[in-house]
């Protein structure tokens, strides 16, 4: 009888332990099955091997956004036992990749093996991560990464992709011109439309940008930001506080919009890191600013 008792206990445990791990993201999160789930992994030029993420065995959280490990991506391609020695470069859909440009510096590019640990890839959009103690330049938060490199010798290691790009990874390819420059503002359904020439600029995150309060201030609204929330809505349409897809950051309050600004290059939504802000909530390409009176 106590023989059964110990492996009931045992087993009970073992049953606890694997619900604590179910428990690490929320399985009902649109990223577990919308958009990009997988990557290629190529190592020394050879054969590229696709890694779907729903094969990798951890799911972390970071910031409340699903993503694995780029350890596990290296690893779940089955091409290397080990990640100790190797080298990476990191590759987006545009061919953007961090080896090549000169603003990355040495210590990140190439990227040696002892670093990737601190990485990881957003489930759905497949933007790279890192976590605040790496340092990580803004040209390693590479967008929409589709080929990791990996290599015994750094020299092996291709510098792109179709497409040998040396911009930053906050300059798409296909940004919209249109966009870019300007802003419109909604205030409680009013609209003005703010052009950024001749505002005050600012750096956010490695980028240069016009901050919130900046654009607030060119408009006739009297906006008090402690009695209004914001929302944004890029110009695809993309609007995550309408789609409730980043209700862990949006609508956001007024009072965050002195850590806020808008990519003078891109358009793109950027927030103050410490805010430790989703990929969800950095909207591409913004084209609308929505401010709500609570």
């Amino acid at each position: 009888m106590s023989s059964f008792r110990t492996v009931f206990a045992a087993a009970m445990m073992i049953t606890s332990i694997c619900a604590a791990c179910d428990q690490k993201v929320d399985k009902g999160d649109d990223k577990l099955t919308a958009g990009f789930q997988s990557v290629q992994v190529v190592y020394n030029n050879g054969a590229p091997q696709t890694v779907e993420f729903d094969n990798l065995t951890t799911v972390y959280k970071f910031n409340d956004t699903p993503v694995v490990s780029m350890t596990d991506v290296v690893l779940g391609s089955g091409l290397v036992l080990s990640v100790e020695g190797l080298w990476l470069n990191f590759v987006a859909s545009d061919g953007y990749s961090p080896l090549g440009n000169d603003n990355c510096g040495d210590d990140f590019t190439p990227t040696p093996a002892s670093l990737i640990g601190s990485a990881y890839i957003e489930r759905g959009i497949r933007d790279m991560l890192w976590e605040e103690a790496a340092a990580a330049p803004s040209c390693m938060w590479v967008k929409d990464v589709e080929i990791v490199y990996v290599a015994d010798d750094p020299a092996d290691l291709p510098v792109g992709g179709d497409s040998d790009s040396d911009s930053d990874s906050d300059s798409d390819s296909d940004v919209d011109t249109d966009v870019v420059g300007h802003i419109v503002v909604d205030f409680d359904g009013a609209t003005e439309d703010v052009a950024f020439d001749g505002l005050e600029t600012a750096e956010l995150d490695g980028a240069t940008v016009v901050i919130l309060d900046t654009i607030f201030a060119q408009t006739a609204f009297a906006i008090d930001p402690a009695a209004v929330s914001l929302s944004f809505e890029g110009s695809d349409g993309y609007n995550p506080t309408e789609e409730g897809t980043c209700t862990e950051a949006l609508p956001a309050p007024g009072t965050l919009s002195g850590q806020a600004g808008i990519n003078t290059a891109s358009n793109d939504l950027e927030w103050d890191p410490a805010l430790e802000f989703p990929g969800c909530a950095h909207v591409k390409e913004t084209a609308v600013i929505y401010v709500a009176t609570n």
